[in-house]
């Protein structure tokens, strides 16, 4: 039997929650003389395939982090300023900001679905990076989750929290067109090119000689001609040479 088959009248009222693959599906009588509970698991699994369950509620998840073990009070504070907001749950770690690998941090974003909101202290604790914040935000917002900031008083709920993230995001792109720009007239001013040094015509001839005369390896060439084993197979090929 499904939910839509149970016998209903007219002064019922279904509440239909889903929790750990199992469905409690709540009958009152209008009068609340009368309640039954009814436990359809199988059922309930099939009706969240089919996407005909909602969750009642979106979750918060918070995060906390610090980035050494001597900033404990760094973790408490964050952690009851977090909780005023009653978050579903807090992951906590001590790690740098600059890490890639944060266990709890992933862990946080698993858990996250569409419609729940990440919470945080401020938003150092996501990235010390404008660039790495930007791309974050980006991929939270394409899943549909929110972002919320206490510090800032910054949530992506609201017109004003989007646009926040707008403006960040074009200062993220501001900034690597400076550095792009900077490192561009830093060696227009200078003699320092980009790239490995070119090989010298006499250090050339010296490999394409060598790798000739088949005597040596090309690890062997490579160490008496002072360049890598990849430079001599380069020269070799560019001048149509082969030891097959």
């Amino acid at each position: 039997m499904y939910l839509d088959e149970l016998p209903l009248s007219y002064n019922h009222l279904i509440v239909f929650l889903l929790y750990d693959n199992k469905a409690l599906v709540y009958s009152s009588i209008h009068t609340f003389c009368d309640t039954r509970v009814f436990l359809y698991r199988k059922e309930a699994i099939k009706l969240k395939k089919e996407g005909r369950v909602n969750r009642m509620t979106n979750k918060i998840i918070g995060y906390i982090r610090t980035s050494t073990s001597s900033q404990d009070l760094g973790l408490e504070v964050q952690k009851k300023a977090l909780e005023r907001y009653k978050p579903d749950i807090i992951y906590s770690e001590k790690i740098s900001g600059r890490k890639e690998k944060r266990i709890q941090f992933e862990k946080a974003l698993e858990n996250l679905e569409s419609g729940d909101t990440l919470l945080v202290y401020n938003l150092a604790r996501l990235s010390r990076s404008s660039k790495q914040l930007v791309n974050l935000m980006s991929e939270l917002n394409a899943k549909g989750i929110h972002l919320k900031s206490i510090q800032e008083s910054v949530d992506t709920k609201t017109p004003t929290g989007r646009l926040f993230f707008t403006v960040l995001a074009a200062i993220a792109e501001f900034e690597a067109e400076n550095i792009s720009i900077r490192t561009k007239e830093a060696l227009a001013n200078s003699d320092k090119k980009l790239g490995r040094p070119a090989v010298k015509n006499n250090t050339k001839k010296k490999v394409l000689k060598l790798y000739q005369n088949k005597e040596l390896s090309l690890n062997e060439i490579a160490e008496k001609c002072g360049v890598s084993v990849k430079t001599v197979y380069n020269l070799a090929k560019s001048e149509g040479l082969s030891r097959k």
